[in-house]
């Protein structure tokens, strides 16, 4: 079986969650975003959004620029969802032990990532949490009833996948991949990948929370300014600065 026969099977079922952990430098982000990819290439996904800072120039192709939207906030989430609700989607929620922590399962994010997880497949959409240890993940996303696959990325080039779905068409239920290549998707692998409950950015326009402050920093140079603009505390301006200079350099 090929991993397009793979991805074919789970994501023409209706189970919402995906969920794909490993150690670090198992490159899990990338594998995040190749399935994306090949989800695209296979046309069972139009559209798809992360907290993962996907490049927005000439190193991705013009389709990955306008198929892909940042989203970092629940807030933002739920507009890209209800946008376009008819075309299937992919969410992929990259470092997310740091925002759906099982230690603090009554916070207003976890929450409301909670309420989205129960409502996604209304929105035909499927979702990928990508978390470096799976006990992490809030219990409501290790639930089988939820998730109908777990990916576990044992080196940059070999997973385990595990799935029930697998036995009806393939006659077991863990497949070995091996050989799995990078992604096509330029990315940045050292962004901080944030997500938070809210956001004063209008995510329809595709620019990077990170360009948008910088860009209102040139026009006035004033924290206090950007801060009211964007509902932002001054070390949430400061990180998306930093951030935007991360990639800006990296490009340059």
């Amino acid at each position: 079986m090929s991993f397009n026969d793979i991805l074919k099977c789970l994501f023409g079922h209706s189970a919402p969650i995906i969920v794909l952990y490993g150690k670090p430098d198992s490159g899990k982000t990338d594998f995040g975003l190749l399935i994306a990819q090949k989800l695209l290439e296979l046309k069972l996904i139009s559209k798809f959004a992360s907290n993962i800072l996907v490049y927005d120039d000439d190193r991705n192709t013009k389709e990955i620029r306008e198929e892909y939207t940042k989203v970092v906030s629940a807030e933002a989430l739920k507009k890209w969802l209800e946008y376009d609700r008819h075309i299937r989607k992919l969410w992929i929620l990259d470092e997310c032990g740091e925002h759906i922590d099982s230690r603090n399962p009554l916070s207003k994010l976890n929450k409301e990532i909670r309420y989205l997880g129960f409502r996604v497949r209304k929105y035909r959409s499927k979702i990928v949490f990508i978390i470096q240890r799976r006990k992490d993940l809030e219990s409501t996303f290790r639930s089988e009833e939820l998730v109908c696959a777990v990916f576990k990325k044992l080196s940059r080039k070999t997973a385990i996948v595990k799935s029930d779905l697998l036995i009806r068409k393939f006659g077991e239920d863990i497949v070995l991949l091996n050989n799995i290549p990078k992604t096509d998707i330029a990315f940045d692998t050292y962004d901080i990948a944030p997500f938070e409950l809210e956001e004063d950015i209008d995510v329809s326009t595709g620019k990077s929370p990170c360009c948008l402050v910088a860009k209102l920093y040139v026009e006035s140079g004033n924290f206090s300014i950007i801060g009211k603009q964007m509902n932002l505390a001054p070390m949430q301006i400061k990180r998306l600065m930093q951030q935007h200079l991360k990639h800006t350099l990296k490009g340059s």
